[in-house]
């Protein structure tokens, strides 16, 4: 099997590539993470008096943790937290600090 001269180039890189560790500058990561929390056997306990305290608390448990709250709102029966993290961030671990 002949391989042309761009193949054989791929073929070299991918070599290059597979066999040494390497730094890409460009490389971009954006994590999102998407949580949904339910109130106690879905009892309406987030009312509009308190469910405003309650969202700031888990953006800031998320600040705190090293993360980026995007987004926190919900109902009064469930959270949503949308979370920006990092690669150094274990979802299990993050999920496990914030309250439940």
């Amino acid at each position: 099997m002949s391989t042309s001269p761009e193949g054989t180039a791929a073929l070299e890189f991918w070599h290059v590539l597979l066999n040494q560790e390497i730094s890409l500058p460009g490389t971009h990561h954006q994590l999102l993470y998407h949580f949904v929390f339910s109130t106690k056997n879905r009892r309406p306990y987030l009312q509009p008096e308190t469910k405003d305290k309650v969202f700031e608390y888990l953006g800031g448990t998320a600040r705190g943790l090293g993360g980026v709250p995007i987004r926190v709102g919900g109902h009064v029966d469930h959270v949503h937290l949308l979370v920006k993290l990092t690669t150094k961030h274990c979802i299990a671990d993050f999920k496990g600090v914030v309250p439940r």
